[in-house]
């Protein structure tokens, strides 16, 4: 049996995997320093008190 297999895949897979890795939520680690944990402040941004980072967004 022959199993077609896109030529960009694999790339998909490893930026799927990136993603994931690098996903911005409370309490998990700091992007920029692997030390902190992020936090919401009092304006809903996430930040990290080690490093002094902030993630600013939305949502409704």
């Amino acid at each position: 049996m022959n199993t077609y297999e896109h030529p960009m895949e694999s790339e998909i897979l490893d930026l799927e995997k990136i993603k994931t890795e690098q996903e911005i939520r409370f309490g998990n680690s700091c992007p920029q320093c692997k030390t902190g944990t992020l936090d919401y402040d009092g304006c809903l941004n996430l930040i990290c008190h080690h490093c002094g980072y902030v993630s600013s967004g939305s949502f409704t």
